[in-house]
């Protein structure tokens, strides 16, 4: 028992004195191990720096421009229609793109829609469907209340192709 207990007393002893010596010397426990190099010599492990990162910003012109400036913005191009595709999906399998169509027309939305293919076993328990509409409406297809509950309606997330 007593062995057990002199033991004891030294590995508190031994942990305190490493305790103090770590504070006296106001340096971590990462310091104070060190590493060898490729000639076995030791050395101080550093931090690596990181590299600052440049600050995007953007603006949207909305000024006339400094006094006489024959500095002129292009025209918006009005001709272009803006689309926001959206992914609509775990609908009864039996629902068909008019199904879709219908239902958005219905609640005032200008849309065009087209069933996603079915190409793993798992999706065929569900109907899923690539939804374009226009930006205006954007907001009115994520409206919860005029999707039936369980939907999934997102974001259509568009990647690059390689």
């Amino acid at each position: 028992m007593t062995i057990r207990l002199s033991i004891c007393l030294l590995v508190c002893t031994t942990l305190t004195l490493f305790k103090n010596l770590i504070l006296s010397t106001s340096q971590s426990y990462a310091t104070l191990f060190q590493s060898k190099d490729d000639q076995g010599q030791w050395f101080v492990v550093t931090k690596n720096k990181t590299k600052p990162t440049a600050v995007s910003r953007k603006i949207k012109g909305k000024g006339s421009g400094c006094g006489n400036s024959s500095l002129k913005a292009a025209a918006p191009s009005d001709n272009k229609p803006c689309n926001w595709y959206c992914f609509v999906g775990r609908l009864d399998p039996a629902t068909t793109e008019d199904d879709v169509s219908k239902h958005l027309s219905d609640a005032g939305i200008v849309v065009s829609c087209n069933m996603l293919k079915k190409t793993q076993k798992w999706q065929e328990k569900y109907a899923a469907f690539h939804v374009v509409v226009e930006c205006a409406y954007k907001d009115m297809v994520f409206d919860d209340v005029l999707w039936p509950e369980g939907t999934d309606v997102r974001d259509w997330v568009i990647t690059k192709s390689r």
